[in-house]
Parts: structure tokens; C-alpha cells; sequence
């Protein structure tokens, strides 16, 4: 009985929320005239995303054995743990970790 009840309450209740809107929504259409609208169209400026879009482009493919050799040239793979510490020790924005893992202190 008592869930027949609370339904009641709840049908009631969007009956009265649709009775009310519908005044608001009026009062809206009504508030936005044809110059308000005119200027707000005229503020409004379209950028397509693909504006500045750069189609994909293959690399180009090198033997490995002259890949190899280029990494040995630069130190081997020491050379990449070294940029990897240095990117980790440069300066993080203010209030934001690099981690979002980290517990709390």
C-alpha cells in the first residue's frame, strides 16, 4: 500500500513540475527577441576541428642493423634512461602530480 502511495506522491509531483515549466519555458522563448538572438549569432564564431589536421605520414623504414648502430652511436639504451630521468625530474604545474597514483601523505 505504502508503494502505491510513494508512486502517487512521485506522479503528482512530475505533474506539477511539467504544469510549472511550461510558463518558464515561454518566459525564455519570450526573453530571447530577435535582436538578442541576432547579436549572439553574430558573437558566435565556427572553427572546424579538422582546421589545423595534418594527415598521417609514414616514417621512413631504416635496417636494423643501422638503427643498432645509430643507438650504440648515442650511448645505447643508457642515453634513453637518461632523457627519461630528465623528463621526470623537469617542473610539474603547480597543485597537479605527474601521478595521479600516488596515495595521500
Amino acid at each position: 500500500m505504502s508503494m502505491f502511495k510513494s508512486m502517487w506522491g512521485n506522479g503528482m509531483f512530475l505533474l506539477a513540475l511539467t504544469l510549472l515549466g511550461s510558463p518558464v519555458a515561454s518566459a525564455q522563448d519570450a526573453a530571447v527577441n530577435g535582436s538578442s538572438a541576432k547579436s549572439i549569432a553574430e558573437s558566435l564564431q565556427y572553427t572546424s576541428v579538422f582546421k589545423n589536421y595534418q594527415p598521417y605520414s609514414e616514417e621512413e623504414i631504416i635496417p636494423w642493423k643501422q638503427a643498432n648502430a645509430t643507438v650504440q652511436k648515442i650511448g645505447g639504451w643508457k642515453a634513453y634512461a637518461k632523457e627519461a630521468a630528465q623528463a621526470d625530474t623537469a617542473p610539474t604545474s603547480e597543485g597537479h602530480s605527474r601521478n595521479h597514483h600516488e596515495g595521500v601523505k
